[in-house]
């Protein structure tokens, strides 16, 4: 279950839980990220930002998303946490996302202006990412 009113929903993803996230615009036209019950008998609100593209990880605390061009983590344990892995870069124009599925802590993004898929990689002990480069499609 969503708010009442109507919800443009833009993005959706789920956990291992169940548990479904659901980007869209509210009647009120702010831009939200809900975390609903895999029953849908619940939900909350995890961020206020712009979304195009969200991926949850496995368990999750996190949320990544492509916002305002830029790719993002959202922490789902602390209302409207983000942290910044890529800003937005004209050149590359971050378009959607996907974790791998055998490595939570690797994310591939969609360049599209060069029509290819840029990597980033969670730096082991830390909160950062470093960038792996292309990993496929034009550069």
């Amino acid at each position: 279950m969503l708010p009442m009113g109507d919800v443009n929903v833009v993005a959706y993803s789920f956990d291992n839980a169940g548990r479904w996230y659901i980007a869209g615009t509210q009647s009120d036209g702010k831009s939200r990220l809900w975390r609903t019950s895999c029953d849908l008998s619940s939900y909350e609100v995890l961020a206020e930002h712009p979304i195009t593209d969200i991926e949850a990880n496995p368990d999750g605390s996190e949320v990544y998303a492509i916002s305002e061009e830029r790719v993002i983590v959202i922490s789902t344990l602390v209302y409207n946490s983000i942290r910044v892995i890529a800003n937005d870069n004209m050149y590359l124009g971050y378009t959607g996302l996907a974790y791998a599925a055998g490595n939570p802590d690797r994310l591939y993004v969609t360049a599209n202006t060069w029509n290819g898929v840029f990597g980033f990689e969670r730096i082991p002990y830390g909160t950062g990412w470093k960038t792996l480069g292309w990993v496929a499609g034009s550069q």
